[in-house]
């Protein structure tokens, strides 16, 4: 029986505990060269979206069935700037990164040759602008912080846990990054995994 648990552990592709809805999405981090510079491309959403209208972002979106999140990050990619995807230069990904409200997300990193012509989707994409790498590299983010509390439903089982409901349920804190650019606020997830990218980029000694 050992060797047996032993044997289905060595064998087992890590993966995310899922006993809790989660959904996968996957962006893309745009690289384009723009003025001799190599720069990120970010997003305007269109004000007409019900989500998040007029914030800055990535192209990305919830993974369809039996995609993998890099098929994901290149179909979105290829719908919101009406490009094709065959011409993305797929660089590699960065870390996935779970929120607190179930979000899976997978970002990579790809590069968008100067022979593109971008035609974003408008009922997606207000407009869009880049920003050098270089103002990222040589930039820390601002960090605020919001509180997480755990608050549980009127019908839980209280009598069954120590302390019932004067049990001291943990609380957490959850970053909320800020960048500032030329009248732009890149905020919350987006300027969240730019700090990430940002990270890997500086420990490889680019």
């Amino acid at each position: 029986m050992l060797e047996n648990i032993k044997d289905i552990l060595t064998n087992k592709k890590v993966g995310i505990l899922r006993d809790q809805p989660l959904t996968d999405t996957a962006l893309l981090l745009p690289l384009i060269t723009y003025k001799n510079e190599l720069s990120l491309l970010f997003e305007v959403r269109s004000n007409k979206l019900t989500t998040q209208p007029g914030e800055i972002c990535f192209p990305g979106g919830h993974m369809e069935n039996k995609e993998t999140p890099e098929e994901t990050a290149l179909r979105e990619t290829s719908e919101e700037l009406g490009i094709d995807c065959t011409e993305i230069d797929l660089l590699g990904p960065l870390d996935t990164l779970i929120t607190p409200h179930g979000l899976v997300i997978h970002p990579f990193v790809g590069y968008l040759p100067p022979t593109l012509s971008l035609q974003p989707d408008p009922g997606e994409v207000e407009k869009v602008f880049s920003v050098p790498l270089a103002f990222f590299l040589s930039t820390k983010p601002q960090v605020h912080y919001v509180q997480i509390n755990i608050t549980p439903k009127s019908d839980f089982p209280f009598a069954l846990i120590p302390e019932g409901k004067e049990y001291k349920w943990r609380k957490g804190k959850y970053p909320v990054y800020f960048y500032f650019y030329r009248g732009y606020v890149i905020w919350g997830i987006t300027a969240r995994i730019i700090n990430n990218f940002m990270q890997v980029l500086t420990n490889s000694q680019l």
